[in-house]
């Protein structure tokens, strides 16, 4: 049985995961399901939800598991994996990338474009969804919901979504990452790609993995939200993974 730590992606928040669970629980896995500082309603001060603060939460849960895990990060999730599994490297099995933003040390999200046009990626490096901003820049504002998000949702899912979609806090925007070869670069890395994403076209999933990898891909015929729309499919590829790595790769 493997541990699980999922991570939620913008303007959601831990309540994402729900249609997951039940499928990771019947393949015999559990999950820790962390809500980050100032997403989905949590009061945190949005100046405090800082991405240091986001993976340190989310080290400080690991830790008092006292077991190896498997970190899935999902969309903006991938951002705060990486900085978790360079934190908690020693306890981490495996890092998984659900189309997730992957990037190298020493990159923000908010400059991942330059960083693939300077690679030769100019064209794939586009994220086309709209981020607005609040009036004082502190918080990120969603767009619509059922033009980006709900590919393949049922009505019921659709309503259930748009009364948890929440604004996020901009701090972890232009935050670096800092990773090491000695930690996050020993770990395992898997990427899952989703073909037909709106938020993450295929062609900046695969241009990220050409920039950041290694890793190996998993590929799957949905959208953005496969967490939602293709919980049996997702979970095979998490129960796979979860057989295929073992001992965490860095010791204490």
């Amino acid at each position: 049985m493997a541990k699980f730590v999922l991570i939620h992606g913008m303007f959601h928040g831990a309540w994402c995961w729900d249609r997951l669970l039940p499928e990771l629980a019947a393949r015999g896995h559990s999950a820790i399901v962390p809500n980050l500082a100032g997403c989905a309603g949590d009061p945190t001060p949005p100046e405090q939800c800082t991405l240091e603060r986001w993976a340190g939460d989310v080290a400080d849960a690991i830790a008092a598991q006292g077991d190896p895990v498997i970190v899935v990060g999902h969309s903006r999730g991938g951002l705060v994996a990486s900085q978790v599994a360079e934190q908690a490297a020693q306890q981490v099995a495996g890092v998984v990338y659900l189309t997730a933003v992957m990037l190298p040390d020493g990159t923000a999200m908010a400059t991942m474009a330059d960083l693939l046009a300077r690679s030769g990626h100019a064209d794939d490096g586009r994220v086309p969804f709209p981020i607005g901003f609040s009036e004082d820049r502190r918080w990120l504002l969603p767009p619509d919901p059922d033009a980006w998000f709900h590919e393949g949702y049922t009505g019921e899912e659709r309503a259930w979504s748009r009364a948890h979609i929440a604004p996020e806090p901009s701090t972890a925007l232009a935050a670096p990452l800092h990773l090491s070869p000695a930690r996050y670069g020993a770990l395992p890395r898997f990427y899952i790609e989703t073909l037909q994403d709106k938020i993450l076209p295929i062609a900046t999933q695969r241009a990220m993995i050409a920039v950041a990898g290694p890793v190996e891909t998993y590929t799957l015929d949905t959208g953005h939200m496969p967490n939602v729309t293709h919980t049996a499919e997702l979970a095979d590829i998490l129960d796979d993974i979860a057989q295929r790595v073992g001992a965490p790769a860095v010791q204490a």
